[in-house]
């Protein structure tokens, strides 16, 4: 179910969450009744679930009790390092987040980044849909915004909560104005060859996950009938089926 976390600002319930997909991912959502959460360590992006180490001298400027010589605090801003570091790898791939797109609008760029093929979907919810789908699962899923930050300027004076390092990301992918559902595996559970897992299957309840689906603007017309079907089938009602009017012409 979902679970707060100390420290976490969350957008209005009704904010408007868009999750872009292609067509087998959404019918294997309404089928399983999963959302597919995906190890941090599978992205592309390298840093990824990082938490930022501070340096040394940045450590001994913020450390609250000076010891008499320069040499002892440089020995101890070290331990506290080597701390951070094991704190970072502790939890190293065992780290799962399911990602959506915050916008009042459907968005061309993520239309175009995220879909291979004409037939593409985006599920439309709410932030209070995506808490409430959430509440058939024994795991805690927790949620926040992602800050996009410059990694090389980040100061901090203290330790970084997990979850608070799986919202930070580098400020070249500001365009993606991520919202992320988080799922920690605490057992820390690897496969049957020692790997980290590439993710995780949680329960969730699509009717209530699901505003809207929205077709690609490229989507042939007969998807529609297949998705509509497919709903209907699983029992989810009252969910419009639109056909994304992008790149619609302009009346003359």
């Amino acid at each position: 179910m979902y679970t707060e976390y100390a420290g976490c600002t969350l957008p209005a319930p009704e904010t408007k969450l868009w999750r872009y997909m292609d067509l087998t991912k959404l019918l294997a959502l309404i089928s399983t009744q999963t959302l597919r959460f995906t190890n941090v360590i599978e992205f592309e992006d390298p840093y990824e679930g990082y938490i930022p180490i501070k340096s040394v001298k940045h450590i001994k400027s913020q450390m609250m009790f000076k010891r008499p010589t320069d040499k002892q605090n440089t020995l101890l801003a070290l331990k506290q390092r080597k701390l951070y570091e094991k704190l970072a790898k502790q939890f190293y791939g065992h780290c799962f987040v399911n990602c959506w797109h915050k916008n009042e609008d459907q968005s061309a760029a993520m239309w175009k980044l995220y879909l291979s093929a004409n037939e593409g979907v985006a599920i439309q919810t709410t932030l209070q849909r995506l808490q409430d789908s959430f509440d058939c699962t024994r795991h805690d899923i927790q949620m926040g915004e992602v800050k996009y930050i410059d990694f090389d300027k980040l100061e901090r004076d203290r330790l970084f909560f997990l979850q608070e390092a799986l919202l930070m990301k580098r400020r070249s992918f500001k365009h993606e104005e991520e919202f992320r559902a988080m799922f920690v595996d605490y057992k820390k559970q690897k496969d049957k060859d020692g790997e980290f897992l590439a993710g995780h299957d949680i329960e969730c309840h699509p009717d209530v996950l699901i505003e809207q689906i929205y077709l690609a603007p490229t989507c042939p017309s007969w998807i529609k009938k297949i998705v509509e079907s497919v709903l209907e089938r699983y029992g989810i009602t009252n969910k419009p089926v639109v056909q994304s009017n992008l790149y619609q012409g302009p009346v003359r």
